[in-house]
């Protein structure tokens, strides 16, 4: 078990996390290659390698009766394909992102060579996935009979496209001893299928899970938050698409707060396509897939996004708590999102990258850190950042110009060979003219460190 620090201990929401650390919700994505013994065991590893909550992902529960009566008052057909046995198995894939730390990621079915089965295109609907809860009850228990009494237990709760639904499926987690709910209203890998995207071009939400549909469209979340908060007596957050923009994210958050939520988590993955193999036809550079599908993306590539969702909140939405996740690499990463306001983070690649122990040696970092930087509590290190947080009109721009560094400079002439005016090549030397306004484009396209700003005045 990681060593506790009362330094490091957060208030998130109303509950107390031990440390401001953890793992997002991990589905039990992998298949028929992982039980639900092996699931459970890698959650608690989470928690003895420091995490301060464990999230459990993908929590979805619909009685048979409400089902029916919920058809019955729409009006709906069956809108799913359930295959027939053995005609397909659920597969993830994943694919490396351009060479950062980041990810493709593809939930699909397998099925013989060149057949084509078929699949739902609205995906699963309450009918085929209604009883998921039920499957995982083994691990949640041990889990919860497991954990460090210290650390929460998130339920990420997924639900068809109707409050009540939400609502089922909180009061279920409530039940169950979970000590907060998600609502996961921003799953990419159902605002993909065609049958989602036609329905939400219509204005309609059909009962299924339309994913990170949900997430973006404000009156509908708002009507889902203030049902499922005035059923449950723990705190209710929600977790954000990194597809909702800029400042539309404020309108949400504050839709939200205002029916009843306590936090946000920013953010689950993003939706983009992978590039086409240009020396194939431009077929898919996934691997063994037919086709080039709209796929999820993680990691690395969503820090700037979390970044901006994040200090939103801070800036715009007071009153509600938030946690970071997308793309936090490295304990500097966290730092920077609880400066930014976040009062806890979350990882997902960088567990995958390096392993679950990374946690461990993060928070020995931060520690070091703050007992170097002078800082008693996480807290006051979320209160120093926030304060910087200003709008574009409200930050001074100092007066600065580039200065080269003959030893380091290797006369390449990418800053002169480039759309500024004040830099050039002469004589074998690179010059910087009096009309440079110190923008900063030459140092930071400097392959060679040899050029920097400095005071202009």
């Amino acid at each position: 078990m990681a060593e506790r620090y009362d330094m490091l201990k957060v208030d998130f929401a109303g509950v107390t996390l031990p440390t401001p650390i953890g793992v997002g919700a991990l589905a039990m994505f992998m298949g028929l290659s992982l039980s639900a013994d092996t699931y459970a065991k890698i959650l608690l590893k989470f928690a003895k390698a420091g995490a301060g909550y464990i999230n459990i992902g993908a929590i979805f529960y619909a009685p048979e009766d409400w089902i029916r009566r919920k058809r019955k008052e729409r009006g709906e057909e069956f809108l799913g394909v359930v295959p027939a046995p053995g005609e397909q198995i659920p597969v993830r894939r994943w694919l490396k992102y351009n060479g950062e730390e980041g990810y493709f990621h593809r939930a699909g079915a397998m099925a013989k060579e060149e057949v084509k089965v078929p699949w739902a295109k609205y995906g699963p609907p309450p009918e085929a996935f209604g009883r998921i809860l039920e499957g995982k009850m083994p691990f949640i228990k041990k889990v919860m009979e497991e954990k460090p009494k210290d650390v929460p237990l998130i339920a990420n709760v997924e639900a068809a496209a109707d409050p009540e639904s939400y609502v089922i499926v909180s009061k279920k987690a409530e039940e169950l001893g979970f000590d907060m709910i998600e609502l996961n209203v921003s799953c990419p890998f159902f605002a993909i299928l065609s049958g989602n995207i036609e329905a939400f071009l219509r204005g309609e939400y059909p009962l299924v899970n339309m994913g990170s549909i949900i997430g973006d469209s404000p009156e509908f979340l708002e009507k889902v938050v203030r049902e499922v908060v005035k059923e449950v007596s723990i705190p209710v957050g929600v977790k954000l698409t990194p597809e909702t923009g800029f400042p539309r994210v404020i309108d949400i958050c504050r839709r939200i707060r205002d029916a009843g939520a306590k936090f946000v988590v920013s953010a689950n993955m993003g939706i983009t396509i992978p590039p086409p193999n240009i020396y194939n036809r431009g077929q898919s550079t996934l691997p063994f897939t037919k086709g080039n599908p709209f796929i999820a993306y993680g990691g690395e590539p969503l820090r700037a996004i979390v970044r901006k969702h994040i200090a939103a909140v801070s800036r715009f939405v007071p009153g509600l708590d938030s946690l970071a996740l997308g793309g936090i690499m490295t304990p500097e990463h966290i730092i920077e999102m609880i400066m930014l306001g976040a009062k806890a983070v979350g990882q997902c690649a960088a567990i995958f990258y390096r392993g679950v122990n990374y946690l461990r040696r993060e928070l020995d970092f931060i520690v070091k850190y703050m007992k170097e930087q002078g800082y008693s509590s996480i807290e006051e290190v979320r209160q120093t950042g926030i304060k910087n947080i200003v709008t574009a009109d409200e930050a001074i721009d100092l007066r600065a110009r580039a200065e080269v560094d003959p030893v380091k400079c290797r006369l390449c002439g990418i800053c002169a060979d480039n759309i500024c005016g004040a830099i050039s090549m002469e004589n074998g030397t690179i010059k910087i003219g009096n009309n440079c306004m110190g923008c900063g484009l030459c140092v930071m396209v400097c392959p060679h460190g040899a050029l920097k700003l400095v005071s202009a005045t």
